[in-house]
């Protein structure tokens, strides 16, 4: 495991990080070979630091992707990026939900094959009327949100359902900026399509805890509508029957998601 600093970061947190890190690693019967850590002292250094890598990698994202954790094998090398500016807002069990979380995601997806969108399902959603750029950022969200669906799985047979939980708990607490978007964009089927799926990453992350926070995610979903809430939580249902490996989820999620969506584009959920 591999360190490195972006501006100042205190050494209590530091080691913090190493300590939590060491431990879940020694849990795991194979664990990554190499995996590097980068910690920022705020949400700039975050943004130039992978702005530079997107720009050398060929990626294109939001920097918004960046919150305050981060994975990514964009070199072919599992690495955690952790925002410090951000974690000190919260208290120490969501830190270590998110370290944990991010961890998780290296020892599940740490091979670039996980950043690479398979073209041939962007071309099946366009079949729902969908432009290139649109269906490539829809599978991008679906394939996030199938990597985390796996993230929270895992962290719970390893033993650490309540980080996971809280970390779930967290994410699908919905802000105000996501109210303000979508008293923005309603009335407009395809900008509300991409908000929703947009929200499957947060959706998925509980989808393992779903009955038991079902009514903490109808209470954050009752900004939407009923069509557009029963869209989320179709498909938060449905992914916890997706079997097999990431890939072949995603395939079975695409299948489902086509026929879901083009029920909420037609107004018929």
């Amino acid at each position: 495991m591999k360190l490195r600093k972006f501006g100042y970061v205190e050494d209590r947190f530091t080691k913090k990080v190493c300590s939590l890190l060491n431990n879940f690693y020694s849990k795991l019967a194979n664990p990554p070979v190499y995996v590097e850590v980068l910690l920022f002292e705020d949400v700039e250094r975050a943004e130039k630091f992978y702005i530079s890598e997107m720009l050398k990698h060929g990626v294109t994202i939001s920097t918004s992707h960046l919150y305050y954790g981060f994975h990514e094998a964009w070199t072919g090398i599992p690495r955690i990026g952790l925002i410090c500016e951000r974690l000190r807002r919260f208290d120490q069990m969501l830190i270590k939900a998110v370290i944990l979380h991010e961890a998780t995601h290296t020892a599940l997806h740490g091979s670039i094959i996980y950043y690479v969108a398979p073209q041939h399902l962007v071309r099946t959603l366009k079949t729902v009327g969908l432009n290139e750029e649109d269906s490539l950022a829809i599978l991008q969200a679906i394939f996030t949100a199938i990597k985390d669906l796996e993230v929270t799985e895992t962290m719970c047979k390893l033993g650490y359902e309540e980080y996971a939980r809280r970390y779930a708990m967290h994410v699908t607490t919905t802000t105000s900026d996501e109210e303000e978007e979508w008293r923005r964009i309603k009335g407009s089927p395809y900008f509300e399509l991409l908000h929703l799926t947009a929200r499957l990453k947060d959706m998925l992350s509980a989808a393992h805890f779903y009955d038991d926070m079902k009514e903490h995610l109808e209470r954050q979903l009752s900004y939407l509508d009923s069509n557009a809430k029963e869209f989320l939580l179709s498909i938060t249902i449905k992914a916890r029957e997706l079997k097999g490996e990431t890939f072949e989820k995603l395939e079975q999620m695409i299948a489902f998601y086509l026929t879901t969506s083009s029920s909420y584009l037609r107004g018929s959920l």
